[in-house]
């Protein structure tokens, strides 16, 4: 009985998620003039079942637009997210600096002291972290997950038909390490800064294994791929 209220939960949320919901959902905002019917609000908009029994098939008259707020006290509950760990995004000044022990550097300011190239560098990174996690997200049973925040990176031959990081592309690295943004693992392997580009999940681990790196590897000076 739970598992089959749990699936039928969740095929009703991707149901919300689905071009056809919003095409109904849209209409039910249209022939209320976008506005609440209980409060005349006129943002965050919902289309509210009345009855689940045309799922899939609803008449208007099965749905009443209401605001969040109104959604909310309709069902009592909270439908806002409350995101415990935040996505794949240059971050700083504390901002999610919390009981999860997230720390972060003040992007804004690191960010103003890169070049072109270095830039780009971790504009690439945080592409392939984002795949690497997606890969994980997918593959939940698999032995071979990826590390949070460890990626490895073509050779600079291989990046070389890009403009950006074709000149200067070892010193760049090399200034990336000198800025506590990237440590060297090994060839073309890189781990970046937990609290630079924090990392959607294991945050602790990534943290707690950079800490252990620094503490017990420096970077070597002029290190390059």
């Amino acid at each position: 009985m739970y598992l089959e209220r749990q699936m039928k939960n969740k095929l009703y949320d991707l149901y919300l998620k689905s071009p056809e919901w919003k095409v109904i959902s849209d209409e039910c905002k249209r022939l209320s003039n976008f506005k609440c019917n209980r409060c005349d609000n006129t943002t965050n908009l919902h289309a509210h079942h009345l009855t689940y029994e045309n799922i899939g098939e609803e008449k208007q008259e099965d749905l009443e637009c209401l605001c969040l707020s109104c959604h909310e006290e309709e069902h009592g509950k909270s439908f806002s997210t409350i995101v415990k760990k935040p996505p794949f995004i240059l971050i700083g000044n504390g901002r999610y600096k919390t009981n999860e022990g997230y720390k972060s550097m003040d992007a804004i300011d690191v960010i103003s002291k890169l070049t072109k190239v270095e830039v780009a560098i971790v504009q690439y990174m945080k592409n392939i972290l984002i795949d690497q996690h997606q890969w994980n997200v997918n593959n939940p049973t698999s032995q071979d997950k990826y590390r949070a925040s460890v990626v490895q990176v073509p050779t600079i031959e291989a990046l070389a038909m890009n403009s950006y990081l074709k000149k200067g592309m070892a010193k760049s690295y090399k200034n990336l390490v000198d800025m506590n943004i990237l440590i060297r693992i090994k060839r073309n392997v890189y781990m970046i800064n937990p609290n630079f580009i924090i990392p959607p999940e294991n945050y602790k681990e990534a943290n707690d294994e950079w800490e252990k790196i620094m503490n017990i590897k420096k970077p070597k000076p002029g290190a390059e791929q």
